[in-house]
């Protein structure tokens, strides 16, 4: 979205809760434009108009990334479709057909039954507790995708980064470790 594109938007909030002294300076206009810019304009006003009709309060800026990213995706997976697919598989393709089974399923519903067990969720003499566990994994593993997908573009590589930077580090700390347990070990 173009500055102007934003300024419209800023102004738009202004205007739906006049009382939240919303924006107040250049500085904040500019701290708001970077962190929203990279989401799309008519998305982001149709998020802002759902929410003005839903909450009372202004909204913070992750929920209208949320709320933008809602009207270009949807409300994304859920866990009870996710356990049909699972059931489908199993009836399917069997227990001795993993792999096709789990290549028949979304990509949250096969990790979620990776992390299960394909084979026990086969198996299973209790299928009460396997749905709980499933949903349960299934909605922490959509949480998380969630939280992904609200970040920018730009802040995923930057985490990408300082992560790879953390790694290489914690590898020389041990490399120089392993080298000192070894002189060590030679006197």
């Amino acid at each position: 979205m173009t500055r102007q594109e934003f300024a419209q938007i800023a102004a738009g909030i202004r205007n739906l809760w006049p009382w939240s002294g919303f924006l107040p300076d250049a500085a904040a206009m500019g701290a708001w434009y970077e962190l929203i810019s990279d989401l799309d304009y008519m998305a982001t006003q149709a998020a802002i108009r759902k929410l003005a009709m839903t909450t009372t309060n202004p909204p913070a800026l992750a929920t209208i990334r949320e709320a933008a990213l809602e009207v270009m995706e949807g409300d994304g997976p859920d866990w009870a479709s996710g356990w049909q697919e699972v059931n489908r598989a199993i009836s399917r393709y069997g227990m001795y057909r993993e792999e096709e089974a789990l290549n028949s399923m979304s990509e949250i519903t096969r990790d979620t039954v990776r992390r299960l067990g394909f084979q026990n969720l086969c198996i299973s003499e209790n299928p009460e507790a396997d749905r709980a566990n499933f949903r349960n994994i299934f909605t922490a593993y959509a949480k998380q995708e969630k939280n992904k997908d609200v970040m920018s573009k730009q802040l995923k590589e930057n985490i990408d980064e300082i992560r790879a930077k953390r790694r290489e580090e914690v590898q020389r700390i041990d490399g120089e470790s392993s080298r000192k347990a070894i002189s060590d070990s030679e006197v």
